[in-house]
Parts: C-alpha cells; sequence; structure tokens
C-alpha cells in the first residue's frame, strides 16, 4: 500500500476537464509493468490478464482525445528521444542511443500533465499564489534566427509572431526524420528555459494558462511544496501554508538547482559518451551536420548520438567561407558547398576529455 494525492477528474469526449477532485488516498499496486511492457499490451502484442489489458487501452483512448485537446490549446509536442547510454555490470558504456518515444510514455505523460493543471487550479482557486511551473514566450530574435535555420534546411515556412500554434506549425512543416530532427532541436534552443515561480504566468510549450508541478513529490522538491499547500486547505496536520516571500525565495532556489543539476548531469553524458568513442578514434564514421558556425561545422554521428567539431583549418582542400544567412560553408576555389542536414563521412581525430571536445575531420 501506497500514501498518495490522488486527484479524481470528470473528463468529457473532448479533453475538457469538467471538474476534479484531490483527496489523500490509499493505493495498492497490483501489477507493476515496464512502459515497454505496457506498449506491448497496448497494442494488443501482449497480456497482463483481460481486466489490466481492459483498462491501460481504457487509457490509451484517453490519452488520444488529451492528445488531441493539448494540441487545439497549442502544446508544442516533441518527439525528439533524449540520448541514453547503455551500461554493462561494471558501468561500463556499451551503447548509445535514443530513447525511442511510446504511446504508454505519452499515456503517462498527458495524464501526469492534466493531473499538475488542476493542482495548478487548486492553488490559484484558494491562495492565487503559490509554487508553479512557468515557461514564457520566446524572444523575436530567438524566433528570428530559427527562421534562419529552417530556410537553411529548405523548409517553406516562417514563424511571423511568438504564438505556440506557429511552433506547430513549423514542426508540421517538415517532411522526413531528419528534418523533423534537426527542427526540434533547434526549435528548443529557440525557446527560453522553464523555471518556477511564485506568481502563475502560463506555459508556453504546454499551450496552458496555468500550470505547477505536482506528480513527483520523491523526485523534484517543487512537487513537495505544491503537497504542502493543497495540503494545508484540505486541513491536513503538520502542514503549512508558506508566506509569498518565502515562496518567491523557494522557486528561485530550485530553479537555480534545477539548472545546475541539469548542467552536471549533461557534463556526465559528455563525459562517459567520448570515453566510449575513444576506440573509434581514427575510424570513418558517417554522420549529420547539424550546425554551421564561422569557426567551423559541427557534425552529430549517425550511429551514436553526439555532436563534434570540424573546423575550417583542419580542411585542407580549400577555404570555406562561412554564410551567415544562408548558414552554408562554401569553398573559395571548388565551390563545394556543406549544408544543414547533410550527410558525411568523418573521422575522429582527437577526443579532449577534461574539455569535453570531439574533433573531427571530413573524409574525401
Amino acid at each position: 500500500d501506497e500514501m498518495t494525492f490522488s486527484v479524481f477528474m470528470k473528463i468529457d469526449s473532448r479533453g475538457g476537464i469538467l471538474s476534479y477532485d484531490i483527496r489523500e488516498t490509499v493505493i495498492r499496486n497490483r501489477k507493476r509493468l515496464t512502459y515497454e511492457e505496457a506498449e506491448e499490451i497496448i497494442h494488443g502484442r501482449a497480456s497482463a490478464g483481460a481486466e489490466i489489458d481492459a483498462a491501460l487501452k481504457l487509457m490509451n483512448e484517453l490519452k488520444n482525445i488529451l492528445r488531441e485537446r493539448f494540441k487545439r490549446g497549442g502544446n508544442v509536442d516533441f518527439s525528439l528521444g533524449e540520448p541514453v547510454l547503455s551500461l554493462d555490470e561494471q558501468n561500463r558504456v556499451t551503447d548509445i542511443t535514443r530513447k525511442q518515444a511510446l504511446e504508454s510514455h505519452k499515456l503517462i505523460e498527458y495524464f501526469m500533465i492534466s493531473a499538475n493543471e488542476c493542482a495548478a487550479d487548486f492553488i490559484l482557486q484558494r491562495q492565487g499564489y503559490g509554487i508553479f511551473r512557468v515557461h514564457p514566450k520566446p524572444d523575436m530574435r530567438d524566433i528570428e534566427e530559427f527562421n534562419v535555420f529552417m530556410k537553411a534546411l529548405g523548409v517553406n515556412y516562417r514563424i511571423k509572431r511568438a504564438d505556440n500554434r506557429d511552433f506547430q506549425e513549423a514542426l508540421s512543416s517538415a517532411e522526413g526524420f531528419e528534418k523533423q530532427y534537426l527542427l526540434e532541436k533547434n526549435l528548443l534552443r529557440a525557446m527560453k528555459l522553464a523555471s518556477y515561480s511564485e506568481k502563475n504566468t502560463g506555459h508556453f510549450g504546454l499551450g496552458l494558462k496555468k500550470y505547477t508541478h505536482f506528480t513527483s513529490p520523491i523526485r523534484r522538491y517543487a512537487d513537495l511544496v505544491a503537497h504542502r499547500i493543497i495540503k494545508g486547505h484540505l486541513g491536513g496536520a503538520g502542514s503549512g501554508n508558506p508566506e509569498r516571500g518565502e515562496l518567491k525565495k523557494t522557486a528561485a532556489h530550485i530553479s537555480d538547482r534545477e539548472e545546475k543539476s541539469e548542467k552536471a548531469e549533461n557534463e556526465v553524458f559528455r563525459t562517459y559518451a567520448l570515453d566510449f568513442l575513444k576506440p573509434f578514434t581514427g575510424q570513418e564514421l558517417p554522420a549529420m551536420i547539424t550546425k554551421i558556425t564561422k569557426n567551423g561545422i559541427v557534425c552529430e554521428l549517425l550511429r551514436y548520438p553526439v555532436e563534434g567539431f570540424i573546423s575550417y583549418e583542419s580542411m585542407d582542400d580549400d577555404y570555406y567561407v562561412f554564410d551567415e544567412e544562408r548558414l552554408l560553408a562554401t569553398g573559395r576555389r571548388k565551390k563545394k558547398t556543406y549544408r544543414i542536414g547533410a550527410r558525411v563521412s568523418v573521422i575522429i581525430s582527437g577526443i579532449n576529455m577534461e574539455g569535453q571536445k570531439m574533433e573531427l575531420e571530413i573524409c574525401g
């Protein structure tokens, strides 16, 4: 048995939340499934018993309804799987892959977003301030840079305003996996970072007017603060209702901690990934150009989702000039051109563990 907070929602056929009730509850886990196992059941390729199979399929129907509701609201839904390390029993890296986006992931994600939305509404209705997950609109300068990137990629679309539906259209305008992947990757860069605040200002990326983090109190302090606020209004013993000033300090602190922890996580991933790739030094590997700068070309290995850098100085077949407007690198004499999204063959020429850099050279 597990002591929990539960959100009971009544949802209509279009995914709208008609009403909700937040209660302290006790739940009993009758079956534990991995995302992969749940995925097989959803698609009818496996079974966990008639009752659980039926429940999962009903949940999947609701997930599809919620997906359409969030899409109508302007949710920018990314399918880009984050890179993950596969480790053996000695914690040595055996592979680097992208996490596959499963429908079972989306099922839980949309349910959690709905619960978080209800928790935010509960707090707003009772005190007007609290702990909220906020995501501001992107700046037009960042949008213009993204428009330049889309044009360089050959995508015939232009974002004209900071509206999440325009961002939806931009993603859907790309054809083929590689363009979609590059668009998602750079659209994330164009967006501002989400953070925590004692004031609710909405969440641009999700297309929601109110949002908080409520569903993961065992791993996020913000969720625990939200639980304490809600419990205080439900009359729970031992709970408090922090003052606005205290919540402002808490929100700033956990936003700072989140940024630092994500940076540390990225550095750890990069360290393990580069150490894994050391034995490949000198080997020819397929790659895709993901960025072109005034100093060189950034490529991501196709077999392993890790980026490296090719300096123009290492490209001794010509003198390459960077075109900032079209994001191209063109040889002055031979007119050979490198574009974003193009596939190239590269050699890992050096790995600097201390600087976390991987130097590449183009073959041929």
